[in-house]
């Protein structure tokens, strides 16, 4: 529901640029001043809420990567998991295979002692009980009597043994089947919880894809419907140049560097990869970095004709030095002028800020002529 009513905003925002598309005049048209500057709020206003709009749709868009590379990742661990248990499955398989070659080998063995140990309960059984007290009574002496006795003794015991000796092997053989049996039925388990987890892995982020892709195309669609704002933005303020554009020169025509002590230009003039849109565009003027608060003061005599929010530019103040010349100082953390003023070169008129999309404390200075962006380095000596 909030996602069909951003597009929805989005088309509203479209048709009020068709809107002032139609509205502004050609050049040999007459419009008031006052006509312009508040067509002008009006696009201003909605530049302010598409870049809410962007701000937080990036910030979605954002959220949902962050969600789809923690799924992908989990995903990756579990075939990872999967393929560990795939390889101690095999194993386990083959050592079960072994035992019962093994247990094969041990029956076969078992089944020979058995019907040894058969056959002689057998021939005991047939000859009974005589059969032995002959063998005693044969004796003859005292001497063969303990001899026989112990030689009958140790057949006992023998055959005690070798019965002792059957039970222990058939015991040992079930207890280390049973133990495999069980492994391997562990393993299976393990295995099938693996495969369905990374089925529903799958799933989740085939889904968690088609959504990252939902809000990335939303975010286009602000980002396009936000550039033709600013495109027409910039035709009203051409336009207002053009009016100014007959006025007698006010300055020395040398700039003032706008702000003193700090002279590194972080971004210059022309085109350049945008550090927030991440597409390249034109930039219209230099970026100087200065701290937070730092002052910022007109490069030459003027009067100030705006002063206020400019969309993506933030708190701007706006200098008209006559002659078709404009001096733009934005994202200005406080203005010191109000409209109207009239300024000395070197006055301090702002203070250096973050307002609207910026990166950091910096000061962005444009210099347009007609309302044409020119490179500020022309006009500074």
């Amino acid at each position: 529901m909030k996602r069909m009513a951003r597009l929805v905003s989005v088309i509203v925002v479209s048709a009020v640029i068709s809107a002032f598309a139609l509205g502004l005049p050609s050049a040999g048209a007459e419009t008031t001043e006052s006509e312009l500057k508040k067509r002008q709020e009006e696009i201003e206003q909605q530049i302010r809420q598409i870049q809410q709009d962007l701000q937080q749709k990036k910030i979605e868009e954002s959220k949902a990567l962050q969600e789809l590379r923690k799924l992908n990742t989990t995903l990756s661990n579990i075939e990872k998991q999967l393929r560990t248990t795939e390889k101690k499955l095999s194993i386990t398989e083959k050592e079960l295979q072994e035992l019962e070659a093994d247990l094969q080998k041990s029956e076969a063995n078992l089944s020979a002692k058995t019907k040894a140990l058969s056959n002689r309960l057998n021939a005991i059984y047939e000859q009974g009980d005589v059969h032995i007290l002959e063998v005693l009574l044969s004796s003859t002496s005292f001497t063969d009597f303990l001899t026989r006795w112990d030689l009958v003794s140790r057949l006992a015991e023998q055959d005690m043994a070798l019965i002792d000796e059957v039970k222990a092997e058939i015991g040992k053989c079930k207890e280390k089947r049973q133990q495999v049996l069980v492994k391997k039925e562990s393993l299976s388990n393990l295995l099938n919880d693996q495969n369905k987890q990374r089925q529903e892995l799958k799933m989740a982020s085939s889904r968690q894809s088609e959504i990252y892709r939902d809000i990335a195309s939303e975010r286009k669609e602000i980002e396009a419907a936000l550039d033709d704002l600013e495109q027409e933005s910039a035709r009203i303020a051409l336009e207002l140049s053009r009016l100014d554009s007959n006025a007698a020169y006010m300055g020395t025509g040398v700039f003032a560097w706008p702000t003193p002590g700090y002279k590194s230009i972080t971004s210059p003039f022309g085109w350049r990869l945008h550090p927030i849109l991440k597409s390249y565009r034109f930039h219209t003027g230099v970026d100087i970095g200065a701290p937070y608060g730092a002052a910022i003061v007109a490069a030459d005599h003027g009067s100030v004709i705006e002063v206020g929010w400019r969309g993506a530019y933030g708190r701007v103040v706006m200098i008209n030095h006559g002659g078709g010349i404009v001096t733009m100082y934005a994202h200005t953390s406080a203005a010191l002028v109000d409209a109207g003023d009239f300024v000395k070169k070197g006055q301090i008129i702002a203070r250096v800020g973050t307002t609207g999309w910026s990166t950091g404390p910096h000061l962005h200075f444009e210099v347009r002529k007609n309302g044409e962006p020119q490179n500020p380095s022309g006009f500074i000596k």
